[in-house]
């Protein structure tokens, strides 16, 4: 009995314009965008305010 191996690549579907890798960069841009711009607001905005 002859044995038939057959190799599949099951490659999930990512779009090559925007990678998975540059999404996730975005993401924390601006996720540290918006932690640096609530630190000015709590803390140096009542400084700058008085």
């Amino acid at each position: 009995m002859d044995t038939v191996i057959r190799a599949r690549c099951d490659v999930p579907v990512v779009s090559v314009s925007q990678p998975t890798w540059r999404t996730a960069a975005a993401t924390g841009l601006a996720y540290l965008v918006a932690l640096g711009a609530l630190f000015v607001l709590l803390f140096l905005g009542p400084s700058l305010l008085s």
